[in-house]
């Protein structure tokens, strides 16, 4: 029988092979030809480099030094974007609208800083999560938002209302909470999940809705991970 003719057990079955003895055994043709018909098999189900990641998410492919490397990469998702800015203070004025918050890049492997917050390098399920910390006020308020491609997409946002009962003086002889206390700085603090489609952008704004004319806000932080790819051709509304 022609090795052309040979069906191999694998990849549904493994092969049986009987061992041959020297100056005992008889190789046959039929037993080389089932040989390479499984070796045939084995490499046609492996595929050619199968140690060569050819379409990670983001970058150009990337070489293994073995199969069992490439899929102990896969199956720890760490070719899955993810990024860390941060801004150690910013100091914004007294405005009727958020202004954009600018980070610097503290990890960002897969280019997803875009030189002032987040752009999405893959289709893809995103946790977003920001933080930062507000100088103590004694009125009106300190508002953060999460916005998806402008500042009037809004999809997640934290407000500080700093006319809270004992920050603020309403009768003679009444002595504030923070007089007594001290001035304790607000933690802002926003998480979101959602779609997002390559190219969309994900900013922080700061809105200063007190009566200082400026304020300070302090260990500023946008970090963002994609927990699972989609395809490129994807039916989904971004958020």
């Amino acid at each position: 029988m022609t090795q052309s003719n040979m069906k191999p057990v694998y990849p549904a079955g493994i092969f049986p092979w009987a061992d041959r003895i020297d100056n005992v055994n008889i190789d046959f043709a039929n037993d080389i030809n089932s040989v390479v018909a499984e070796l045939e098999s084995i490499e046609t189900t492996l595929g050619t480099n199968p140690q060569i990641e050819t379409n990670p998410p983001t970058g150009t492919s990337i070489t293994y030094p073995s199969v069992s490397a490439r899929l102990s990469d896969a199956m720890n998702n760490n070719n899955l974007p993810v990024c860390s800015l941060s801004a150690t203070q910013l100091t914004f004025g007294n405005t009727t609208i958020g202004q954009l918050n600018n980070y610097t890049k503290n990890y960002d492997p897969y280019k997803m800083f875009n030189g002032t917050d987040v752009t999405a390098p893959v289709n893809g399920w995103y946790t977003i999560i920001a933080h930062q910390t507000w100088l103590w006020q004694n009125n009106g308020y300190s508002y953060t938002t999460l916005t998806l491609n402008g500042s009037n997409n809004v999809i997640a946002d934290h407000l500080i209302d700093w006319q809270f009962s004992g920050n603020t003086s309403t009768s003679s002889g009444f002595t504030p909470r923070w007089q007594v206390f001290g001035k304790r700085n607000r933690l802002a603090n926003i998480a979101w999940s959602g779609l997002l489609h390559k190219g969309d952008r994900v900013s922080v704004t700061s809105e200063n809705g007190t009566a200082a004319a400026q304020i300070t806000i302090t260990n500023l932080f946008l970090k963002a991970a994609c927990m699972r790819t989609l395809p490129i051709n994807a039916q989904f509304t971004s958020g």
